[in-house]
């Protein structure tokens, strides 16, 4: 059915002639398109009854019901743009991308930095698609992105620049960018399947550069930053601390990593047999084992340092022994397919979560930067490169080697990896550990709250109990319960 221009130039649209067909909307020619597609964006509830009244069941002359499901599916306006008379069909939920993205991101069950970096995605995404299309309005219709669009946006945030020019590693970073290949495709596969916005997902056409970026990923090596003092002392602050992190587990293994450069799944798979004293030296020692160890070169034997001491984490392994615990995490089902395949992964997922609620969100800082921290508070304190690597494991031989301080073939030298020796007693050195100890007590100097933080960690130690055949650790953070043992730090 065609109508002359008089019925839509009443409502302020000046089009020549227009159409309508079980398709939709449409007009003849690309002017007249265009300004059909700017009146529809415009009035977005006349926009919502065509659509409405176009998809509805009319009955045939038979008394039956012609369902427009039956007609031929339209592909949507992005696939019909260098058509003479393209189709203006609109989606059964015409939606603004906002809108769509604030509903989208409330209806997740996502946790709080994860929502706050799909809502940061998306902002920009709205923001470029704006700048870059002016005639799509200042805030665009879901089912006026196409597939073009998405990728000309990752292709903007591939290099992006700081101030100064320098490309930063985070945007080049492929496992960067196949997140946000991976959060467009399920927000847009969202807005389509579940909300009608749109008459087909544009992030579909981004399968190709999703498995592009996956194999770049695969290759290429990952590299975290350092945490900075004042991020450290915002991360351990007591009260703050212990309210996020009220299992043992959840609360000593980034205390571990901060102060000896452990692995996470170096400290949460320790056994209370691997924790002892040299009584002759009078130190505190942990061993990481060949069963716990990343590779040949990470088994080491490490001093506890004093400050972990000061803090009560020996005083928390005994209570572990006196409840005839065997390792050190008691509650931690290790015949659990989840803790056999990733031993650290509820633990990493909870330090993740808790680094959002402070608003540390970048994607360099996670648990993993505790050791680039030590390693590079080693360097910094001058600490000689074959002891750095013992107390570390490889990872110190490798930051020497990106930093200069030796060169690729000196970093496989046979007398560094293996007539070192730097845990052993030896000529004119009796307890080489004290030397280590000393290194670590000295490099990993922050002024920390550790007399509250001592108080915390004998909250943690009262709640890691027995329970029925196993253990428990922890407590709900409802209830008056938990601010009473939080008071107990004031």
């Amino acid at each position: 059915m065609t109508a002359r221009h008089d019925i839509l130039a009443a409502l302020g649209c000046s089009i020549r002639t227009w159409g309508i067909s079980p398709a939709g909307l449409s007009a003849n020619g690309p002017k007249d398109t265009k300004e059909l597609s700017r009146f529809l964006h415009d009035n977005p509830l006349i926009a919502q009854a065509v659509a409405t009244n176009i998809s509805r069941p009319r009955p045939a002359a038979d008394g039956t019901d012609q369902n427009l499901q039956e007609r031929e599916p339209s592909a949507g306006p992005a696939a019909n743009r260098n058509s003479a008379s393209e189709s203006c069909a609109l989606p059964a939920n015409p939606m603004h991308l906002s809108k769509a993205v604030s509903l989208y991101v409330a209806s997740g069950n996502f946790a709080e930095r994860t929502s706050i970096d799909k809502g940061r995605l998306l902002g920009k995404l709205i923001s470029m698609v704006v700048r870059s299309h002016p005639h799509l309005g200042s805030d665009p219709f879901v089912h006026d992105i196409s597939t073009h669009h998405l990728s000309a946006f990752l292709d903007a945030n591939t290099r992006r620049h700081s101030t100064a020019g320098a490309q930063t590693e985070e945007d080049a970073s492929p496992k960067t960018q196949v997140k946000k290949v991976l959060d467009l495709q399920a927000f847009f596969r969202w807005a389509h399947q579940e909300r009608e916005a749109s008459l087909s997902d544009p992030a579909a056409g981004l399968a190709r550069r999703g498995k592009d970026l996956k194999k770049a990923a695969a290759k290429a090596p990952r590299h975290y930053a350092p945490f900075q003092t004042k991020q450290i002392v915002q991360i351990f602050a007591p009260r703050t601390y212990l309210a996020s992190n009220r299992r043992a587990d959840y609360f000593w293994a980034p205390l571990l990593a901060l102060h000896m450069g452990m692995r996470l799944k170096e400290v949460v798979t320790l056994s209370l047999c691997d924790i002892g004293r040299h009584d002759e030296a009078g130190l505190w020692y942990l061993d990481v084992t060949p069963e716990e160890a990343k590779n040949r070169n990470s088994v080491r034997r490490l001093p506890i340092p004093e400050r972990l001491l000061d803090i009560g984490f020996i005083v928390y392994v005994e209570r572990v022994r006196s409840l005839g615990g065997a390792r050190l995490f008691p509650h931690l089902d290790f015949n659990s397919t989840t803790v056999k395949r990733d031993p650290g992964k509820n633990c990493s997922r909870a330090f993740g979560a808790y680094l959002g609620t402070l608003g540390l969100n970048h994607p360099d800082l996670v648990f993993h930067s505790f050791r680039h921290t030590v390693v590079s508070a080693l360097q910094d304190a001058g600490v000689p490169l074959t002891d750095s690597m013992q107390i570390t494991g490889h990872q110190a031989q490798e930051h020497a080697v990106k930093t200069g301080r030796m060169t690729q073939t000196q970093s496989q030298s046979v007398h560094i990896k293996v007539y070192t020796h730097a845990d052993k007693a030896r000529l004119n050195v009796e307890y080489p550990l004290a030397r280590l100890k000393d290194y670590l007590d000295r490099s990993v100097n922050i002024g920390l709250e550790y007399a509250t933080l001592a108080q915390a960690a004998a909250i943690v130690s009262e709640h890691t109990i027995r329970s029925g055949t196993g253990f428990a650790s922890g407590w709900s953070a409802l209830g008056r319960q938990h601010e009473r043992l939080l008071a107990r730090l004031d």
